[in-house]
């Protein structure tokens, strides 16, 4: 009884691997090919943060592409793995490498995503910047009547043309190609 038990067992988890595999096997295929399809538009965006900013501002940054392609390729040989294994009637080894595999795409696909969330955190640390100097310079003009106003103090007028420099600079620097924000 206890040979049977262990027969319909195995059995049991050859068909599980079996349908794991295949499963597997349909999963992997898309995200290779989505990965592939993404490395360009991710290298563009790593090229125009480079551009828009110093080459600093890419900093560790700069070498998820080259990551990228290494977990990619790594991910590819996986699954020549798994497909061999799979021929020579495998399937329990098999599908280990093709969870392997998956593995190595997940790391390329945070990679490539990490990318894409620094540009972002860059353009809303632009538009911020942009945002607090149009309301200085707001502010700015609705203090343009102190000036003029002889019940003023000394002190005030000193303090209100230091901040008028002080937001000169500021208005130089963020529309001046921008450094690296970090």
């Amino acid at each position: 009884q206890s040979q049977l038990q262990h027969a319909v067992l195995l059995t049991q988890e050859g068909l599980d691997a079996l349908a794991a595999y295949s499963s597997s096997q349909a999963s992997y295929a898309t995200e290779a090919q989505r990965l592939q399809g993404l490395l360009p538009e991710r290298r563009t965006i790593l090229n125009s943060i480079v551009g828009d900013f110093a080459p600093s501002a890419i900093g560790s940054i700069a070498g998820n592409i080259q990551n990228a392609e290494t977990a990619i390729a790594q991910a590819a040989a996986l699954h020549q793995e798994a497909k061999a294994a799979f021929g020579d009637g495998r399937l329990l080894e098999a599908t280990r490498y093709l969870g392997e595999a998956r593995q190595r795409q997940q790391s390329s696909a945070m990679s490539l995503d990490e990318v894409v969330t620094l540009r972002q955190r860059l353009d809303r640390t632009v538009a911020a910047n942009a945002a607090v100097l149009q309301a200085l310079q707001g502010r700015q003009s609705e203090y343009a009547s102190i000036d003029d106003d002889i019940q003023t103090m000394e002190r005030t007028l000193g303090a209100l043309a230091q901040a008028r420099q002080e937001l000169s600079q500021a208005s130089t620097q963020i529309t001046a190609r921008p450094a690296d924000p970090f």
